[in-house]
């Protein structure tokens, strides 16, 4: 009872700050989110999304990380990202090593176009197949249905049709629910064979 007082007050303290001012500065700290259940955190974190309180986000997210919830290694790379600061690329890069499907996805995504031209740091993705496939091969085999369709895609632009067949199949067989048709695209696929 006593963290949802702490959480409403610290809710009603940011909507009651200026809403001309989305970035005003919001602090937080370790010791304030300890008091927090998982809930609490999901809408502290929409809150300060909300609020565009980047460093707030970056101390929630390291905080979620350091208590073994790897999948907000996503997150957190993500809040440098969008300041294009190479920093983000690096954190993917740990969150692939723990085989966060969100990072292997993005990274497989950046190597694939080769898009990524980030100022802060000098960091430049140049296209790479081979770490592209890398990365979707991990993710595909841990059951993430966009990267096995990704990698049956790009095994077939390559006409490489057993391989292409193996992750379009496992695309299409994939239980994770498709709300973007991924196993529908990966079906007309197979169906052009």
């Amino acid at each position: 009872m006593k963290s949802i007082l702490i959480i409403s007050l610290f809710i009603f303290f940011i909507i009651s700050c200026s809403e001309t001012n989305k970035q005003e500065k919001i602090k937080i700290d370790n010791k304030f989110l300890k008091k927090l259940n998982h809930e609490q955190l999901d809408l502290l974190a929409f809150e300060l999304s909300e609020r565009n309180s980047i460093d707030s986000l970056r101390t929630l997210n390291q905080y979620r990380i350091s208590k073994g919830n790897f999948e907000y290694y996503y997150n957190l790379a993500a809040t440098y990202l969008e300041l294009k600061d190479a920093e983000g690329i690096k954190i993917l890069e740990k969150g692939a090593y723990y085989k966060v499907n969100n990072c292997l996805l993005a990274l497989a995504m950046f190597y694939e176009n080769g898009q990524f031209n980030l100022i802060k740091g000098g960091f430049l993705i140049t296209p790479n197949l081979d770490s592209s496939i890398h990365y979707y091969t991990i993710a595909a085999n841990n059951n993430d249905l966009q990267s096995q369709y990704s990698l049956g895609l790009t095994y077939y632009d390559q006409h490489m049709k057993d391989s292409s067949d193996k992750y379009l199949k496992m695309c299409i067989n994939n239980n994770s629910i498709d709300e973007s048709d991924v196993k529908g695209a990966a079906l007309d696929i197979l169906n052009r064979k």
